[in-house]
C-alpha cells in the first residue's frame, strides 16, 4: 500500500498496535508519519515521531546519541527520527515547540551527551544565544 496514504495510515496504525515488539516497527512507523505529512496532519505526525523517539531511545538504554566524539550515534535510527522531526518542525515554523523537542529528549534521556551537543548546535543555528549558555551549563552539571 505504499505510496496510497490512506492505506498507510490504516494499516500502519494497526500494524504499530498489533505487533509491539515487531523488527521493522520503526520503518512502519516511518512510513506512517509521512504519511500523516502527506496529509498534512502534522499532529498526528508528531505523535508518531514521538513514540518512536521514545521506542528507540529505550531500545539504547536511554543513551541513543552517545558521546559526541565518536563518530557515529548509538542508534542511527533515533537520530534520524530526531533529525526529521526537528527539520519538520522549523518547516512548520514552530521553533518553539523544536526547542521543546529537545528539551523532553534531554528530560526523557538525562544521561546522554549527545543530546546536550545537539542542542547547543540547534541553539547555536537559529541564534539563540541565552539559550546555548543555559544548555553548556546543564550540560557542564550533568557531566562533570
Amino acid at each position: 500500500v505504499y505510496g496510497e496514504t490512506d492505506a498507510v495510515i490504516g494499516m500502519g496504525t494497526r500494524f504499530l498496535a498489533d505487533f509491539p515488539n515487531a523488527r521493522n516497527r520503526s520503518e512502519v512507523a516511518w512510513k506512517l508519519a509521512e504519511a500523516y505529512g502527506r496529509k498534512k496532519q502534522t499532529r498526528e505526525e508528531f505523535a508518531t515521531y514521538d513514540a518512536l523517539l521514545a521506542e528507540l531511545a529505550a531500545r539504547a538504554g536511554g543513551v541513543p546519541v552517545g558521546d559526541p566524539a565518536v563518530a557515529a550515534p548509538r542508534s542511527a535510527e533515533y537520530a534520524r527520527v530526531l533529525d526529521r522531526y526537528v527539520a519538520r518542525l522549523i518547516a512548520e515554523k514552530r521553533l518553539r515547540e523544536a526547542l521543546a523537542l529537545y528539551r523532553r529528549e534531554i528530560d526523557r534521556n538525562p544521561s546522554d551527551p549527545g543530546l546536550y551537543e545537539r542542542l547547543a548546535a540547534f541553539l547555536d543555528q537559529n541564534k539563540l544565544g541565552a539559550e546555548i549558555e543555559a544548555a553548556y551549563r546543564a550540560a557542564m552539571a550533568q557531566f562533570p
